[in-house]
């Protein structure tokens, strides 16, 4: 008797177990669905997937991160920070769940609480560059400068020739006026990745704060090259040609750029007009 007692309570047990194997397992396969469509570029049936999982398992890390990278990816940034917050709750000594929901909050304008989880991921992580990054641009916003640099640097000092840490750090030193500092970090920048335009931009704004006119110009043609309606890049090249007391050259950029933004921008139209009859009085 007592045999078949345990028998059946043994039978009862495995039954009450079987089905919770069963959806563990079944959510591992909706989460291994949802990394394969996510590379395919398939994001809503991925999101779907991984958003599956998650219910079959409410404690699956990987898929709350699956799911908050696709919501990212595709703008949904109220969201995403929900499953990256619940990856920091459920990991917590990992550093990727703090770097994704401190990454999510800056760019939500929760820097504070943003620079918190940024740094804690960096004291799990002391070589995560990428928060670092993120770190420094955050400091940067709040205008904590000399800590953004502090922090930028030890990135720089983990990876040298990482062009997105020395353009941060070329920007964090321009924001700070330090443009000296900044011109090299640049053109180290610019080196590393030489047809990325925003790093050109960025140095050419840079030499020509630090009155290098003649030097900008070349960075200013080449962005403008590249991207013939950079109003910004068009005006900012007037302006050193006017500098640099090249009155024709000066005057058809600003017309350049009074032709680019007329009908958009007014004001910025009749700034042009102002440049063009003040360098034509000289």
């Amino acid at each position: 008797m007592r045999t078949s007692f345990r028998l059946a309570l043994l039978f009862v047990v495995c039954a009450s177990i079987a089905p919770a194997v069963a959806r563990a397992d079944e959510a591992e396969v909706h989460y291994r669905t949802a990394v394969t469509l996510k590379q395919q570029g398939r994001l809503d049936e991925a999101l779907r997937e991984a958003q599956e999982a998650v219910r079959l398992r409410p404690s699956f890390a990987a898929a709350h991160l699956t799911a908050g990278s696709i919501l990212r990816q595709q703008g949904h940034l109220e969201e995403a920070l929900v499953s990256f917050r619940r990856v920091a709750e459920l990991t917590p000594n990992s550093a990727q769940g703090h770097a994704m929901y401190g990454a999510t909050l800056v760019r939500l304008h929760h820097t504070d609480n943003g620079i918190t989880e940024l740094r804690r991921a960096i004291e799990l992580d002391p070589n995560d560059v990428s928060s670092m990054g993120n770190l420094g641009s955050a400091l940067r916003e709040v205008h904590r400068g000399a800590e953004a640099i502090a922090v930028l640097q030890t990135a720089l000092r983990i990876a040298p020739n990482d062009a997105t840490v020395l353009n941060n750090l070329g920007v964090t030193f321009r924001a700070e006026r330090r443009y000296a500092e900044a011109i090299p970090m640049f053109e180290r920048a610019l080196a590393a990745a030489p047809t990325d335009m925003q790093v050109e931009m960025n140095l050419a704004i840079a030499l020509r704060s630090a009155e290098r006119y003649q030097d900008a110009v070349p960075h200013y043609q080449r962005v403008i090259q590249a991207q013939p309606s950079n109003a910004g890049a068009v005006f900012d090249l007037g302006v050193c040609y006017e500098r640099l007391n090249q009155s024709d050259n000066a005057v058809r950029t600003y017309r350049q750029y009074a032709e680019l933004v007329r009908g958009r921008d007014a004001e910025g139209a009749a700034r042009a007009e102002e440049r063009i009859r003040a360098v034509q009085a000289h």
